[in-house]
């Protein structure tokens, strides 16, 4: 994750973690985060 997109993917991640549509897991599968910017140039 390039350290530029750290706190926009931090933020994102806390927020679905606070409205529970995500959860921490502890599991051997995971699978890769993929940003793709919006036509005006938020994440």
């Amino acid at each position: 994750l390039p350290p530029a997109q750290r706190p926009d993917v931090q933020r994102m991640v806390t927020d679905m973690l606070n409205r529970n549509v995500i959860e921490p897991a502890n599991s051997p599968w995971s699978a890769p985060i993929v940003i793709v910017r919006k036509k005006d140039g938020s994440p």
